[in-house]
């Protein structure tokens, strides 16, 4: 079973996303990306899935902390934020992010991101 690591401070956020994708992979989940950091130590996802906007590291900022770990840089990585220009679109694919899912979403718009991305 695939392993996707979910990353929000949004706690309800968070449970939704965990809900939504439990029944077809295993679910990690983190509130921050120093959290994250440290569980990626411990267990690698295939898929990352995370909000932009968060405390103590932002979702670009996790981006280029992965991108120094060249074990880490084959991960694919989705962002999930209210940020819709095409600015921030640009700085996330130049961070590291290989999709964006746009708040609000619904669960299709989250389980075809993933699909596309963990095809093998």
């Amino acid at each position: 079973m695939k392993k996707i690591l979910v990353i929000e401070d949004d706690l309800s956020l968070l449970e939704l996303e965990k809900a939504i994708l439990e029944d077809l992979y295993a679910v990690l989940t983190a509130e921050n990306g120093e959290q994250a950091l440290q569980l990626i130590q411990k267990d690698k996802p295939d898929l990352i899935i995370l909000d932009l906007m968060m405390p103590i590291m932002d979702g670009y900022q996790f981006c280029e902390e992965i991108k120094k770990h060249k074990e880490l840089t084959k991960i694919p990585l989705v962002m999930v934020t209210a940020k819709n220009k095409r600015e921030d679109m640009e700085i996330g694919y130049l961070s590291g992010a290989q999709a964006y899912i746009f708040k609000p979403f619904t669960a299709n718009d989250l389980l075809k991101v993933t699909e596309l991305l963990l095809e093998d």
